[in-house]
């Protein structure tokens, strides 16, 4: 049975979900296949399989603590497989800034330390026994800091409010 766009946006919003606990590479890790590949935002190279995905997001990505949230998307599906493409942001914490100026190791400093950044995005996911999983996962910057406002015209029936 081929999943409905509400299925494979509730997949996305348990990954951001699971980012947020950023003391456990493991819970966004148990998202992923085994086999799984990641091109991510903040590596030069891909990830392959859960082990290198686990570095990447212990070693890169969740000592920033991402909080994301979906601007567009277009999802395509049929059986066991789906498609997720699209435009997220995250606010991040400017790990470079922090570690520059040590005097910022309160909450309230680095909550200061704070920065936005959009990125493109394509989620690939298989359902595997009965739980989808992302099988190939591409992130990356946008060419230019583009604002919400400057890209609803993409797809405006996906443009989440």
């Amino acid at each position: 049975m081929t999943a409905t766009n509400e299925q494979i946006l509730g997949l996305l919003e348990k990954w951001f979900a699971a980012l947020k606990d950023c003391t456990n590479p493991e819970t966004v890790t148990a998202l992923y296949a085994p086999d799984a590949v990641l091109v991510p935002t903040l590596w030069n190279g891909p990830c392959f399989g859960q082990k290198a995905i686990r570095n990447y997001f212990e070693a890169e990505f969740l000592p920033a603590r991402p909080e994301g949230y979906l601007i567009n998307y277009s999802i395509s599906s049929t059986g066991n497989v789906a498609i997720n493409s699209g435009h997220y942001v995250f606010e991040i914490n400017d790990i470079k800034a922090i570690e520059a100026d040590p005097t910022c190791c309160s909450a309230e400093g680095r909550a200061k330390k704070r920065v936005k950044k959009n990125a493109r995005y394509t989620f690939v996911y298989n359902k595997i026994g009965e739980e989808w999983k992302i099988v190939a996962h591409h992130s990356s910057k946008m060419p230019e800091e583009h604002s919400a406002e400057a890209i609803r015209w993409v797809k405006s029936d996906c443009i989440v409010a």
